[in-house]
């Protein structure tokens, strides 16, 4: 195996490394992140916001569970929208499904936007009064689980076997349960 510095101009769509910095073969990243990456983005999204409904007032516990929230909620808008950040390195769901993309409902681009600007950054236009809110953690959730389902659905049936929670995360969500969750969301 190479290092990945040394062949990243040439495989930018391939350059997926070890923790060594290896550079792994395609079919073997790609593995690794149907086993191991993407289930655990997906499952930290929603065990975060539904742990956010939870009655704990800490503010210390609200705002760590808030930020991991927007952290795998980010990721997760990335990959399936395959935008691969600067440089290029970010495994995108067209790694996967060539033709594979997602892009951002227009009702949720303010919401991303207030994501980006509040989470992760110290930015100077940093609002106090518009901020992302539970609601719009609400949102991200109901346009990201059936947009991963739907990647997980288009993947070849030999790929779609190694993600190893989809039989948990994919179930359809009863109309009872989006009613009492969406009744103890406050903003």
């Amino acid at each position: 195996m190479l290092p990945c510095i040394a062949l990243a101009t040439k495989i930018a769509q391939s350059n997926l490394c070890d923790a060594f910095g290896t550079l792994m073969t395609t079919a073997s990243a790609l593995d690794e992140y149907l086993r191991e990456h993407l289930p655990y983005e997906f499952g930290m999204m929603q065990q975060t916001y539904w742990r956010l409904l939870q009655e704990d007032d800490h503010p210390v516990v609200r705002n760590a569970l808030f930020e991991s929230f927007c952290t795998h909620a980010r990721n997760l808008k990335d990959f399936v929208t395959n935008d691969a950040g600067k440089g290029n390195n970010s495994v995108t769901a067209r790694g996967f499904v060539a033709t594979f993309g997602e892009r951002v409902p227009p009702s949720l681009t303010g919401a991303f936007q207030r994501l980006n600007q509040q989470m992760a950054h110290l930015a100077t236009r940093r609002s106090k009064t518009n901020k992302f809110t539970i609601s719009d953690a609400e949102n991200v959730l109901l346009w990201l689980k059936p947009t991963m389902c739907k990647f997980i659905a288009s993947l070849p049936p030999t790929q779609r076997a190694k993600w190893n929670v989809c039989q948990h995360t994919c179930q359809p969500t009863s109309t009872n349960q989006i009613q009492t969750l969406t009744s103890r969301i406050v903003d």
